[in-house]
């Protein structure tokens, strides 16, 4: 495949991809750039992902990341390793390495691997595309703000202001750009799920006895990371908070600990009489991923900030009803009856909550079924691979502007 920059071609296009890890602990950032790049690779495009040895990374993962991507490169950090950046990278993103590419799409901001992407702009003058992934709301500014001030000085605001386009994955987060006071044009591209989620099927009792669950009792699913941000706490007093149905209801609760969380979380649970009544199971992966939604009947995801929420988007396509919050875009769930979008507080939880558990296990299922069609029309990585694309090439100068991309 021809490499050399092809812009004034309607061909294959060359895109390197840049994110800090394809690692788990990096959370949603990294699996979606592996995806991209897979998808976009089973298009017919060169896709490479270049990141850092931020985390260890033994020879079984990195060939899991590299299956159906052109490259994958990893580099080492420079010193101070927390700023996340590398020299190694800088000078491959500028030179001959970096030349190969028609476009550089960065994953995530605040790390100073962004100075690759502003030396890459700079030296071949073709587009860029920033993805924030969320960490322009107010909510995530409020963490580490005094990095995030050094890094907006250093590099940052220089990187945002500079990039061809910005991708938002939800007009919240679009309107989250302007009020930063950025004028580039915004690709309204959302995050997905594997188009195979759609067409695989957990098994619900291997997770009940995993986990020595008894089939009297009806499961309300959490998963995603341990992290304040996600409101956790929030959720176990809602739950504390209808002991009627706890008699026949219990919580399962799946995650990585983040900054020492879990132990909170847990120290809550006890103070609210709640511990025989919720499950902690740790990260869930692969098939005991697949096998906990299976086996839930409902799914919460009650977030004080979340750009998108690619966990909806599987209990969705898992064809399990969700329950979130207004901090995340997913007014989509009241749009198509397939669950309930209620305030990030313990009332608004706590009642649809109290509306999900009245409800009979048929009921549930068919909530949960409406949620399929929804994911399988536009939160695939398909699509959305299809979109991001369809970006490029605007950006090229080579197609109209997409239907998707605002500039207002």
């Amino acid at each position: 495949m021809d490499v050399s920059g092809g812009q004034g071609s309607a061909g294959p296009l060359s895109v390197l991809h840049l994110v800090l890890s394809f690692m788990p602990p990096w959370g949603g950032l990294a699996s979606k750039s592996v995806n991209i790049c897979r998808e976009q690779h089973r298009l017919g495009h060169r896709s490479a992902l270049w990141c850092l040895d931020t985390f260890a990374i033994g020879p079984d993962a990195e060939r899991e990341a590299a299956r159906d991507i052109d490259e994958l490169r990893v580099f080492r950090g420079s010193f101070p390793a927390r700023l996340g950046g590398s020299a190694a990278m800088t000078r491959a993103a500028a030179g001959e390495p970096g030349a190969r590419f028609d476009v550089l799409h960065q994953h995530g901001l605040w790390r100073a691997f962004s100075r690759a992407t502003m030396r890459w702009r700079a030296r071949h003058g073709r587009p860029t595309v920033l993805a924030p992934a969320g960490t322009l709301s107010d909510h995530a500014l409020g963490y580490s703000p005094r990095v995030k001030r050094l890094a907006l000085l250093a590099y940052e605001r220089a990187n945002l202001r500079g990039a061809s386009c910005l991708q938002a994955t939800s007009t919240q987060e679009a309107d989250d750009f302007r009020r930063r006071g950025l004028r580039n044009p915004i690709a309204l591209i959302p995050s997905g799920i594997p188009d195979v989620w759609l067409e695989t099927a957990g098994d619900a009792a291997r997770f009940r006895s995993r986990y020595a669950v008894s089939d009297d009792r009806r499961l309300v699913l959490f998963l995603s990371r341990l992290h304040p941000k996600k409101g956790v706490p929030l959720l176990l007093e809602a739950f504390a908070g209808l002991p009627s149905y706890r008699r026949s209801w219990t919580l399962v609760v799946a995650g990585g600990d983040e900054r020492g969380h879990l132990t909170e979380l847990r120290a809550r649970a006890s103070r609210l009489g709640v511990d025989n009544d919720v499950i902690w199971t740790g990260p869930l992966a692969g098939e005991a991923k697949r096998d906990a939604y299976a086996a839930a009947e409902l799914f919460v995801l009650p977030s004080l900030d979340d750009n998108f929420g690619i966990v909806v988007a599987e209990a969705l396509g898992a064809g399990v009803p969700v329950i979130t919050t207004h901090a995340t875009p997913w007014a989509e769930l009241i749009e198509q009856d397939c669950g309930w979008h209620v305030p990030a507080d313990v009332d608004g939880i706590r009642g649809a909550l109290r509306e999900a558990f009245a409800r009979g296990p048929l009921a549930l299922q068919a909530m949960g079924s409406r949620g399929r069609p929804l994911v399988a029309g536009k939160y695939t990585w398909s699509t959305i691979a299809a979109q991001t694309i369809a970006l490029y090439r605007w950006l090229l100068g080579q197609t109209p502007r997409p239907p998707f991309v605002f500039t207002d």
